[in-house]
This record gives structure tokens, C-alpha cells and sequence, in this order.
């Protein structure tokens, strides 16, 4: 049964709607998904619709019905904004969340697509201070040189994982959770080497990373849990999300 879906044209979420983040606070859950407005998008390869992404926030008494809130975190660029021509991904994209071990925040971790001052595709944080209320729009702030002061709508952000390591690759989608037997943060990842992707070769340091983090900012290196393919492209095995 369909819980949510695509809103109407013109909606920032008109092609696209995929709930990847769930938190509970109290007895009210808050799910945060990729949105897409894919109205006037060139196609990425392989013919699938290209997009401007952003995140949008639902709510629901108990798990399966779902009532849209709004946007929480658009992009510091413009949806007319490219970085090279005919970019068919751009936005803020592909929502993990965790509540922090004390209570106190929500943090909203994103992938950043606009490839800004030369930046590939990135992980970025933004987070909601719970006492002050739960994380529905304006409440907000991404994470930005060394602290959380940019606001989640259309402000600038500092990337906590990316990967520079690699040669010509992009890190994406971070979901996190918080394990109590090591007191860490963990999260898993994706890294797409994406020229020998396009070029039909197999993967070798493409694949689901991890990470772990003492106060779900700053992350260890990267470790490597499974080799794979992490953008779908037609003929090659996916591992994702």
C-alpha cells in the first residue's frame, strides 16, 4: 500500500517521493525523504529523469499514514544552477537521520549534488535542536565551518564525508545510527568511482563504505564493507541506500 507519493506540478516534489530516514520522537514519527522536481531536468545517463532535489519532512501518529510538512533542506544553489552542461542531478538529495545518544538533536544527514567551488558530490549535516521543537521547516541549521549556522533552506554547508581520496569519485546517501555497545556513531555510505562506471568497467573501490564518529560530525576514514556499484546503470549489479 502506497503511504506517500509525488506531489502536483509545480511541488518541489513533483516527479518523486521516497521516505529513506525515519526518527520517533515521543509518540509522533518524523520522516524526512528525497524530493524531486524533475519539470524542465535534462535526463541523466541512461535515460533516467534528471532532477532538483531537496528534503522534505512528513509526520505520522503511527507509522503508515503520512502528512506532508514541507521542505527542511534545499540546496545553497538554485535549480538553474550547473556546474558543467546538461547536469541532470542537482539539489540536496537522499536523507539518513539519527537522533543523537543524549536526546538533544536530530541530525540530518544529506548528499549535496551541486558540485559547488569545484566540490564533487558530497555528504553534509544539518540538525534540529529538539527542545526547541521537532524538525519540521525553519528549524533547521546545516552544518558550516565548524558550526551549525546556516539555515537548512538555501544555506551554504561544509561536506563531512567525501571522496577526495579517490580519483574521480563521489561519496552519497549517509544513513547513521548510534550503537551503544561502542558509544560511536556509525555510518554506511556509498562511494561511486563513476568514470570507470561510465566507462563499463567493474567496480573495484566503488562500493558501501563505513564510517564512525564520537559526535556524528567528524568521521574516521572510510572503510570498505562491500564492492559494488552504488549509481544504477543499466547491465551492472546495484548495491544501495
Amino acid at each position: 500500500t502506497k503511504v506517500l507519493g509525488p506531489g502536483g506540478v509545480g511541488d518541489f516534489d513533483n516527479g518523486y517521493a521516497g521516505i529513506s530516514a525515519v526518527v520517533r520522537l515521543g509518540s509522533t514519527y518524523y520522516g524526512f525523504y528525497h524530493a524531486e522536481d524533475r519539470e524542465g531536468m535534462p535526463a541523466l545517463p541512461g535515460g533516467i529523469p534528471g532532477y532538483y532535489a531537496s528534503i522534505g519532512v512528513t509526520r505520522s501518529d503511527d507509522g503508515v499514514t503520512w502528512r506532508k510538512v514541507g521542505q527542511v533542506i534545499t540546496s545553497s544553489q538554485p535549480k538553474d544552477w550547473i556546474a558543467y552542461p546538461n547536469q541532470g542531478d542537482r539539489g540536496a538529495a537522499e536523507p539518513g537521520a539519527v537522533v543523537s545518544k543524549d536526546g538533544r538533536y536530530v541530525y540530518l544527514y544529506y548528499t549535496e549534488h551541486s558540485r559547488v567551488q569545484g566540490r564533487g558530490v558530497d555528504i553534509c549535516v544539518a540538525r534540529a535542536e529538539v527542545r526547541n521543537g521537532p524538525p519540521l521547516p525553519g528549524s533547521v541549521m546545516k552544518y558550516f565551518n565548524g558550526s551549525f549556522s546556516e539555515p537548512g533552506i538555501g544555506g551554504r554547508d561544509t561536506p563531512v564525508v567525501t571522496a577526495k581520496k579517490f580519483d574521480s569519485a563521489n561519496a552519497m546517501e549517509g544513513h547513521v545510527t548510534y550503537s551503544k555497545s561502542v558509544d560511536r556513531y556509525l555510518m554506511v555510505f556509498g562511494i561511486d568511482v563513476y568514470q570507470r562506471r561510465m566507462a563499463g568497467m567493474p567496480a573495484s573501490d566503488s562500493g558501501l563504505y563505513i564510517a564512525w564518529s564520537t559526535d556524528a560530525v567528524s568521521w574516521s576514514t572510510p572503510k570498505q564493507l562491500v564492492t559494488d556499484q552504488v549509481v544504477p546503470q543499466e547491465g551492472m549489479s546495484l548495491s544501495w541506500e
